[in-house]
């Protein structure tokens, strides 16, 4: 059976970030491959003013995922109906790849929250839960609600040790903006950004 991450978000823009924690649970959890999965409509807060539409970001992952060993873009959830909701695009991927075991790879943060997600009980059914979690003060309070969503929900929970990347998308844009260059971001990103006049003040 075959093995994938997903990894799913705005991707507002894409950056090292992304591709550090995608390559970190692929590693670990001895994926086949990740896959990058941009979020058409989030669910629970709407997007920040001024950013480029569903296509674009989609490009911009196709771009960052370009040359990564065992990474790749995925569109699914731009030709899903809106909003985003998790629990509507596993059953799909359930249902188009039957011979594959997927991963949802979350933050730390996420999966303290995760039974309050929009049908919890569906995502479970259908992926594991891959965790990036880092030895600190949580990890105690982790490994608790990773145990109560294994009894109560029956959820797969596999809890990943990550040294996080210090870069957020929220940062990258407040340098783009500024029109600066980030570090943060893969060259071909940047290239496209500048060539589309993206992320101007």
């Amino acid at each position: 059976m075959k093995r994938v991450g997903i990894l799913g978000g705005t991707f507002n823009p894409p950056h090292l970030g992304h591709l550090h924690a995608a390559k970190t649970v692929r590693e670990a959890l001895n994926l086949d491959e990740v896959w990058l999965m941009p979020t058409q409509t989030p669910p629970h807060k709407p997007m920040p003013a001024g950013s480029p539409d569903a296509a674009s970001r989609l490009e911009m992952v196709k771009l960052a995922a370009a040359g990564e060993e065992g990474l790749a873009a995925s569109e699914l959830e731009l030709t899903l109906p809106p909003p985003s909701y998790t629990a509507n695009t596993v059953r799909v991927l359930a249902q188009r790849y039957p011979d594959t075991q997927f991963w949802w790879i979350v933050g730390a943060d996420m999966l303290l929250t995760l039974e309050k997600w929009y049908h919890p009980e569906v995502i479970f059914a259908h992926c594991r839960i891959a965790a990036l979690a880092r030895e600190n003060e949580q990890s105690q309070a982790i490994e608790a609600h990773a145990g109560y969503l294994r009894k109560t929900y029956g959820a797969g929970i596999d809890l990943v040790e990550s040294v996080p990347y210090p870069m957020s998308s929220t940062q990258v844009r407040e340098i783009l903006a500024a029109d600066a260059r980030p570090e943060g971001i893969p060259a071909a990103v940047y290239d496209y950004i500048l060539e589309k006049g993206l992320y101007r003040a």
